[in-house]
């Protein structure tokens, strides 16, 4: 595998433009486990194929980033953020909750409630978005918005 490497960086000097070897390089590197080499490999294809209109293979590339290193937030938002813009509300919603669950389990309830709000933005008929917006609300201490975002109606 080391030697294919050296050559697909070879071929990534000689033809800059090409994706394809790119792509493969930074596959090869994931099969290494050598994230902190194919994770600007990746970012960078997905940014070309943004600049070039190509919306569906740079979020290929976002995927297969994450599979890859899944608790990477900003490539989750990023992801969520191309979807978004190929139209993909529930998709995009779902990677916020992703998001969302992360913070959560990073204690950070605050930006959990925030992307959990984005989420149900774009679909407010998702109950697993409202469920975790109450969680996220809990947590954060905000008990009564938590309550209400639930549909539990507290007696005073």
């Amino acid at each position: 595998m080391t030697k294919a490497i050296a050559i697909y960086k070879k071929i990534a000097k000689l033809a800059p433009e090409e994706m394809k070897p790119l792509e493969r390089l930074a596959e090869l590197y994931v099969q290494q486990g050598v994230l902190s080499e194919a994770r600007p490999i990746f970012l960078q294809l997905a940014e070309g194929h943004l600049k070039a209109g190509r919306r569906e293979p740079a979020a290929a590339l976002l995927r297969k980033l994450l599979e890859a290193e899944p608790d990477n937030l900003r490539v989750q938002l990023r992801l969520a953020e191309v979807q978004l813009a190929m139209g993909q509300k529930q998709d995009a919603a779902h990677t916020l909750l992703v998001c969302a669950e992360r913070q959560l389990v990073n204690r950070d309830p605050e930006e959990a409630v925030k992307l959990c709000e984005r989420a149900v933005a774009l679909a407010p008929e998702n109950l697993l978005a409202r469920l975790l917006m109450a969680r996220a609300l809990s947590a954060a201490g905000r008990r009564d918005q938590a309550a209400r975002a639930a549909g539990i109606h507290s007696r005073s």
